[in-house]
């Protein structure tokens, strides 16, 4: 009898440097740009240069074996989550006009010297892209960003505010957390002091 888990079981991807690591893969143009330090994960990639980690959301939502990982065992895949949730306790230091924070596609959530910028499918034409811009939330001491999925709804607090909340009918499996532009208008640095993830069945 194959069991559902409890709803958002988490995984806490920095109780060491290396457990992250399991779930995640590094990718971008200038992998020098990713490293661990004393403080958390450091993604600070050259100007013009990407640096990010990648994961796949139905993997790493349950690491136990459960119903899901038995389903992908036997039919080779899995169904992602009805709703899941990242958190992010993290530090930005902006150097150019704009700095990715993460992306989870088609949705792409940066800071600039505009401000907060979420871009994302108009609603009135999926296939054109708009600009959500939001008062810039960077702080010198770091913030805890949260991004929640139920659905077709997409919710972003910042610090236990809710800032932002959309429907995004279709979304991807995949997230990115670091900078995915390769423009020489992209460059900071990003240091990701927690990363928590969890699922719901």
């Amino acid at each position: 009898f194959i069991r559902p888990p409890d709803p958002y079981q988490w995984v806490e991807t920095f109780p060491t440097p290396y457990l992250g690591e399991l779930w995640w893969k590094m990718s971008g143009t200038d992998l020098y740009g990713l490293r661990w330090s004393p403080t958390g994960y450091r993604i600070s990639p050259k100007s013009g240069q990407s640096a990010f980690i990648t994961f796949d959301t139905t993997e790493v939502v349950i690491p136990l074996p459960t119903w899901r990982t038995e389903l992908r065992d036997l039919v080779g895949s899995v169904p992602p989550p009805s709703a899941d949730r990242l958190i992010l306790d993290l530090m930005i230091e902006r150097r150019g006009g704009y700095l990715t924070i993460l992306e989870r596609p088609p949705v792409h959530i940066q800071v600039s010297k505009f401000g907060l910028m979420i871009t994302l499918p108009d609603a009135n034409d999926p296939k054109q892209l708009q600009n959500v811009m939001l008062p810039d939330p960077t702080k010198p001491e770091g913030s805890i960003w949260q991004l929640e999925r139920t659905g077709t709804t997409l919710a972003i607090s910042i610090d236990g505010r809710e800032v932002w909340k959309g429907t995004v009918p279709v979304i991807d499996k995949t997230i990115r957390l670091g900078e995915t532009r390769t423009d020489p208008e992209h460059d900071g640095t990003i240091t990701f002091r927690s990363v928590k993830f969890g699922g719901a069945p």
